[in-house]
């Protein structure tokens, strides 16, 4: 008591009194009147919040009780939020339809007058749309998602009612072709003329989204993106069968977004459907199509360094785009045979075009994609050169590993002018030089690896070198010789049993012109080697001759050691010498 006395008794004049913790009571005040508003205040926002949304789903009840009955059936409403500009609007999800023709509220909408439109008013169940509730839908609905159907055909006009629609999406629904409208056999439309009419005075679709991905379009039509392309900002056609495409996005001024994946696009597209992407392109996937690695292509090397070198990537899923070394081959990651499109497109681009034979088309085989120990990429090619009339070997790219000459005119003289080394011959594993005019197989062959294949079938070969035999005896998989005028003698190489053991096409070799005559013509594999390498003789008469040499000279010894032995015991018993002895001087 006496210091709160003491307190009050030192608070100057005027001052405002306070508690026991030091707070003035007309700040607590003002502290609880702040409070208690913003208490206020939250709950007229979430009454706000709950008008609205009453008010958006009431209005989207209301939508969706306008559409035609077929679609109410099929399809749900839901409110999205404010666009942009603040708008709010209706989504509408239908599934399992078979038709866009439901749409169609020109025609669902207006009765009477027979035609084509009591058919759509009969497939759509009889209903008439009244006019006011089509205004409503045209304005109201922003975004149509259709899935799951079994639409063949899209007939973009039969949205044309919606003048407020901003996105279209018909996914895994079986779509085949898209279409402005279709046209009956008089060249009017299915909707009429006075659909036509009325629909002219419509606002035009802004369509900003169109998604189309997961069906079966194997093109996209060129009318149709013109017509209802040029607000487009998002263009998704991925998992479909798209394997013929023009340069039908030039004109989408506004497109940023593009989606082409898992389509059937490969190396004979037109280059002018990239090089002429419009400039606000920002999103662009190319990713699991149908491409080959082939140099057709090599013009992406170029074209994608913009997509592909600025900070933010244009171009996605790189290292899922991938190209096949091989076009047999169906499923290129399962056998490896498979490389990054635009990597490959590099080195066509630096390596190999530029070293290309004019006459020849060179393909790469594999480029190296991951780097260890390496400080360069190790990449192989094949050339093919066929049916050219050349007359010598050309140069090759280097780390050239299958060279293909058949149907030329090389000959002998052709080789005279071949450095193995200098032209890019040493690495080849496959060399075909078959269908040409080579009359023997000289040694610069031994210089080339020959591991995998050698063929020099049909031309005019009649022996075949020792050495280059044991080369390709122990080196080379696969060996062809045949429909050549091979010689068949007994000296012959090409006759040993080893070599045509390793010929792949044995059974097509025979014996030409030159061979002996006893085998002229008749296939290699059925030569008889004793036939063809007869002995001089069967020895008897020697075998005879030196038995009846040993059985005299052995009767000789016999005598000879005979006569000895009587000559000593004569001496032994007798004294008396040999008379030869006597004789001697």
């Amino acid at each position: 008591m006496a210091l709160t006395s003491r307190s009050s008794e030192s608070d100057p004049p005027g001052a405002p009194k306070c508690s026991g913790g030091g707070v003035p009571v007309a700040l607590r005040l003002m502290a609880t009147v702040h409070v208690a508003s913003l208490a206020l205040c939250s709950i007229a926002v979430t009454s706000a919040s709950f008008v609205a949304s009453s008010s958006s789903s009431e209005e989207s009840r209301a939508v969706c009780s306008a559409l035609p009955r077929q679609l109410i059936d099929a399809c749900k409403c839901a409110p999205i939020g404010g666009d942009e500009e603040g708008e709010s609007g209706v989504r509408v999800i239908c599934k399992a339809l078979h038709s866009t023709s439901h749409f169609n509220l020109d025609e669902v909408g207006k009765g009477g007058g027979g035609g084509a439109g009591d058919v759509l008013n009969a497939i759509s169940g009889g209903d008439r749309v009244a006019d006011e509730h089509i205004e409503m839908l045209g304005s109201s609905v922003k975004e149509i998602l259709i899935r799951d159907g079994a639409i063949s055909t899209i007939k973009m006009r039969d949205f044309s009612s919606f003048s407020s629609l901003r996105m279209l999406s018909v996914t895994n629904s079986g779509v085949a072709k898209l279409v402005v409208a279709e046209r009956s056999a008089a060249g009017e439309t299915v909707r009429g003329a006075k659909a036509a009419a009325r629909t002219q005075t419509r606002n035009h679709l802004s369509l900003e989204s169109l998604d189309l991905s997961r069906n079966q379009l194997t093109e996209l039509d060129e009318v149709v993106l013109g017509e209802y392309g040029s607000h487009l900002k998002e263009l998704n056609v991925s998992h479909n069968s798209i394997h013929r495409l023009g340069p039908v996005f030039e004109g989408l001024t506004k497109l940023e977004v593009l989606d082409l994946s898992a389509n059937r696009l490969d190396e004979d597209i037109d280059s002018t459907v990239f090089t002429n992407l419009p400039k606000s392109i920002k999103y662009l996937d190319i990713s699991s199509n149908a491409w080959l690695c082939s140099p057709k292509l090599s013009w992406m090397y170029s074209w994608s360094r913009h997509y592909t070198d600025s900070s933010s990537s244009i171009l996605r899923h790189v290292d899922d785009t991938r190209c096949r070394y091989d076009e047999t081959t169906k499923d290129c990651l399962k056998q490896k045979q498979c490389g990054n499109l635009l990597l490959v497109m590099e080195y066509y681009h630096e390596k190999v075009n530029p070293s290309c034979p004019n006459s020849c088309s060179c393909f790469l085989t594999q480029v190296q994609e991951v780097m260890k120990e390496r400080k360069e990429r190790s990449y192989t090619v094949q050339v093919n050169c066929t049916s050219q009339n050349l007359t010598y070997f050309p140069k090759l790219p280097i780390h050239t590993r299958i060279v293909d000459l058949s149907d030329n005119k090389l000959d002998s003289q052709a080789f005279s002018n071949l450095n193995v080394k200098k032209h890019n011959y040493s690495e080849v594993d496959k060399l075909y030089l078959d269908n040409n005019q080579l009359d023997n197989l000289p040694e610069k062959l031994l210089k080339m690896r020959l591991k995998v294949r050698f063929s020099a079938k049909n031309n005019k070969l009649t022996t075949i070198p020792f050495e280059f035999s044991k080369h390709i005896m122990k080196t080379t998989g696969v060996v062809e010789l045949s429909n050549n005028p091979w010689k068949c003698t007994c000296a012959s190489q090409v006759t040993d049993l080893n070599l045509i053991n390793k010929i792949g096409d044995k059974s097509e070799m025979k014996c030409g012109p030159e061979s002996d005559l006893e085998v002229k013509d008749k296939p290699i594999v059925m030569l008889n080697q004793e036939v063809l390498c007869p002995p001089e003789s069967n020895g008897e008469v020697e075998e005879l001759f030196l038995r009846l040499l040993c059985l005299v000279l052995a009767v000789l010894i016999v005598a000879v050691l005979s006569k000895l032995a009587y000559d000593y015991w004569v001496y032994r018993t007798r004294g008396q010498l040999p008379w030869l002895v006597l004789k001697m001087p």
